[in-house]
């Protein structure tokens, strides 16, 4: 039976005040580090089978521009992935590209859809920002997950969106 993949990018625009993930702001020069790294470690894998699942979490993944999402899932398995996430900040949402990749879902980490929260959380993002990336992975084709963080200033909540085809 497949299995996935989980693929950790420690590398965040900021460090938020309620996650405890091993993730941080790094100097931009430590990411092709980190990519040569990640690339031997898992260009050394030895699949049992390949896995039909990927995960691209973090930190903020949806960071990384185009070319060093490819550098990476150039070195897995040559599959077609039944589901391929990566987590997604809002702001950093560019689906196009990610569906030219293969990703075919986005995990888009939203504390709160309320002003004062949203500030309270130290996060950017504003509502009308997340529907506007919501509509944009879900017009993509993409299957658009918001998920809120247990340590976030009110009790945590999940709501799901689906896209809307593909």
């Amino acid at each position: 039976m497949p299995g996935g993949v989980y693929i950790s990018i420690p590398f965040c625009a900021q460090k938020c005040t309620y996650c405890n993930f091993a993730s941080a702001v790094f100097p931009a020069d430590l990411l092709e580090a980190y990519l040569e790294a990640l690339e031997a470690e898992v260009a050394a894998e030895r699949w049992a089978e390949p896995p039909d699942t990927l995960y691209l979490g973090g930190g903020t993944p949806s960071l990384l521009d185009a070319a060093a999402l490819e550098r990476i899932l150039a070195v897995l398995p040559k599959v077609r992935w039944n589901e391929a996430t990566i987590e997604a900040s809002p702001g950093t949402v560019r689906a196009g590209p990610w569906r030219e990749l293969g990703l075919n879902r986005v995990s888009l980490g939203v504390q709160s859809f309320a002003p004062r929260e949203i500030a309270a959380t130290g996060r950017k993002h504003s509502a009308r920002q997340v529907e506007q990336e919501v509509d944009e992975a879900s017009n993509s084709g993409k299957l658009a997950g918001i998920a809120r963080l247990d340590r976030a200033p009110r009790p945590a909540a999940r709501l799901g969106l689906h896209a809307r085809g593909g």
